[in-house]
């Protein structure tokens, strides 16, 4: 498209060109640069399933990569809608993108798995929202007031390797497939809880033992 564009007439020196994707760089506007025009990488890091409305945008903060004069205009133009910019250096934009993606749509994989397992045991889709909200509402307040480390709870940061055990019991008896993503999340959980000094090293090593899938045949 930016190639097309550039070459129809148009005075694009002294134009803005942006887009809004979250993985590209300014740099895909390359041939708008070419023929005078300042390029701009403008994206909303925010959500927008079917059916969003302009409040989606209500406190969101726009990524901006481009040449100085280009950043400017994303500054006036955020402002505009009343948003918070803030600048992403051109070679960390697919870094900034993976962070959005792995908060937004990794937590709902997430949920779905959290979904499978309360299904498992007959809850209902209220008694499962019912309980679990409080829960994920006071999570996600104390991830915003505390570093994530600060924030962690729960078996894993206490070394409590036999309920991490039990937890793996319960999915090989019931949702085995759900074992690795486990596994995957208890791992990175005690490397945080290790590394911020509230996971002993002994306690650590116990959880990890824990996490060992058992011997193939």
């Amino acid at each position: 498209l930016a190639a097309d564009l550039a070459r129809r007439p148009y005075p694009w020196a002294g134009c803005v060109a942006a887009h809004t994707s979250g993985a590209l760089g300014a740099d895909v506007l390359d041939p708008l640069r070419e023929v005078g025009a300042a390029v701009l990488g403008f994206h909303p890091m925010q959500t927008f399933p079917p059916g969003s409305t302009a409040g989606a945008f209500e406190g969101v903060m726009v990524g901006l990569e481009g040449s100085e004069e280009a950043v400017a205009a994303g500054r006036r133009m955020a402002e505009g809608l009343g948003l918070r910019a803030v600048v992403i250096p051109a070679g960390a934009r697919t870094r900034y993108h993976l962070a959005g993606s792995m908060a937004s749509n990794f937590l709902v994989t997430l949920f779905a798995a959290v979904d499978e397992v309360t299904a498992s045991i007959g809850l209902s889709p209220d008694e499962r929202a019912g309980l679990l909200k409080p829960l994920v509402q006071q999570t996600m307040e104390n991830l915003f007031r505390n570093p994530p480390a600060a924030a962690l709870t729960g078996p894993i940061v206490r070394g409590d390797a036999s309920t991490v055990a039990l937890h793996l019991a319960a999915l090989a008896d019931h949702l085995p497939h759900l074992a690795s993503l486990y596994r995957a999340l208890a791992g990175e959980t005690c490397r945080l809880a290790e590394e911020s000094g509230r996971l002993t090293p002994e306690g650590a090593s116990a959880v990890r033992r824990a996490l060992e899938p058992p011997p193939g045949p």
